[in-house]
C-alpha cells in the first residue's frame, strides 16, 4: 500500500477559479465537476475560456486524473488529451499527475472502486 502522493509527481492541485462572466463560445474548454459523466466521460456541451485566460499551469495532459473536492465528492475523470482536446480544470476539481513509473488509469479505477 502506498499513499496517492507517493505515486504522483504532482498531487492534489486545485484548479482555476474563473467566474461565469468569462465564459465564451470557442476558446479552451474549461472542465467543471458538472461536466464529468458517470460513464467515464464528459458532457458534449461544455464552457470555454478565451485564449488570453489560458494559464498553462492549469492545462491538462493525458494521464492526469481529476477528482471532485466539493459537491459530487469523489467524482473522477481520467483525462485523455487526444479524446477531449485542450482543457483547463476548474477550482472544485483537483488534479493528480501520476509519475512515469505508475499508471493514471489505475489511479482512476481505484478512485471509482469500493476501496477508495
Amino acid at each position: 500500500m502506498r499513499k496517492v502522493k507517493q505515486i504522483c509527481s504532482k498531487s492534489a492541485e486545485y484548479g482555476l477559479n474563473e467566474p461565469s462572466d468569462n465564459y465564451v463560445d470557442g476558446g479552451v474548454r474549461f472542465l467543471r465537476i458538472t461536466d464529468i459523466t458517470e460513464n467515464e466521460g464528459l458532457i458534449e456541451d461544455g464552457v470555454c475560456l478565451p485564449e488570453n485566460k489560458t494559464n498553462k499551469e492549469y492545462l491538462l495532459n493525458t494521464g492526469d486524473v481529476l477528482v471532485a473536492r466539493s459537491g459530487s465528492i469523489g467524482t473522477s475523470l481520467y483525462f485523455d488529451k487526444e479524446k477531449y482536446g485542450r482543457c483547463l480544470f476548474a477550482g472544485y476539481l483537483v488534479r493528480f499527475v501520476v509519475n512515469k513509473s505508475n499508471n493514471g488509469k489505475f489511479l482512476y479505477y481505484f478512485t471509482n472502486s469500493k476501496y477508495k
